[in-house]
């Protein structure tokens, strides 16, 4: 399964992988810091599903996923520290 985790935070892009790599099913990781890096990648590569953080410092995450709907029906979990999202 080809995994895309867009988000700022390493420590948090940390966490989500270690807790993918604990289940039988092996993983491939794309990791990403910026809205736009991911969606570059994402305009050249499959993947299978992305986790999202809506608070990117380039564009915003919603905007992110707008783009990504040009182009692709890939599954996404968000992932937002803002409680009022």
């Amino acid at each position: 399964m080809k995994i895309i985790i867009c988000d700022d935070d390493p420590i948090q892009r940390d966490f989500i992988r270690a807790c993918l790599e604990v289940s039988a099913t092996q993983h491939e990781f794309a990791e990403f810091e910026l809205g736009k890096d991911a969606l570059d990648h994402l305009r050249m590569h499959d993947g299978d599903l992305m986790f999202l953080d809506m608070g990117l410092p380039d564009i915003d995450g919603l905007e992110v996923l707008r783009q990504l709907r040009e182009f692709s029906e890939l599954p996404v979990i968000v992932i937002s520290g803002d409680d009022t999202i």
